[in-house]
């Protein structure tokens, strides 16, 4: 299987059987598990480079490899962006910079988050984390997204990440979360 998926869009592939390892010889791939971190995400270049515990029936996300400019960790609560950061720069954790963006970068974040969010309302949870980031190309493209509350913070505003930390982990009206019970006290 070559690694056709436009850039930065990822192939659900079902099953990684033998045959499947074997035909990604031809070619490098981007593979991610889908659900949790199960293996390493990054490229192999072969088949036999997947892990060992690599199970036939595992769901693997495939896209074809690209380079970042930048990537951005955006923090969404109701189809918004609640505050967002550089992560990455050319490769190097964004700390060094200490994950400083321009505005126009910002600005650029906020309009493609927000198509993103719009495009995807009925599929994504009320709050969330999505990872955006700017090719080398010059375009927009979609990292991955995760639950709010295991992803890091990086530079955004923590209060602000808070609100969708908070709603990522609290099942409205059970009355026995952690904030509930505090609010009530």
């Amino acid at each position: 299987m070559a690694c056709s998926t436009p850039q930065g869009v990822h192939e659900t592939i079902d099953r990684a059987n033998a045959a499947w390892r074997s035909s990604i010889d031809s070619q490098a791939c981007f593979h991610q598990a889908t659900i949790d971190k199960l293996f390493e995400a990054r490229v192999y270049r072969t088949g036999e480079e997947l892990p060992a515990e690599f199970d036939d029936e595992m769901s693997v996300l495939v896209s074809t490899p690209v380079e970042w400019a930048v990537e951005f960790r955006c923090f969404c609560l109701d189809g918004q962006i609640e505050t967002a950061s550089p992560y990455l720069r050319d490769g190097k954790l964004a700390r060094l910079s200490q994950f400083e963006s321009t505005s126009l970068e910002l600005e650029a974040v906020h309009s493609f988050t927000a198509d993103v969010l719009a495009a995807s309302k009925s599929s994504l949870p009320r709050a969330g984390v999505v990872d955006i980031g700017l090719l080398q190309s010059g375009k927009w493209a979609v990292v991955e997204a995760n639950a709010a509350w295991g992803s890091g913070l990086y530079g955004c505003n923590p209060s602000q990440a808070l609100n969708a930390i908070r709603e990522a982990i609290i099942q409205p009206g059970s009355g026995d979360s952690f904030y509930e019970i505090a609010l009530t006290q």
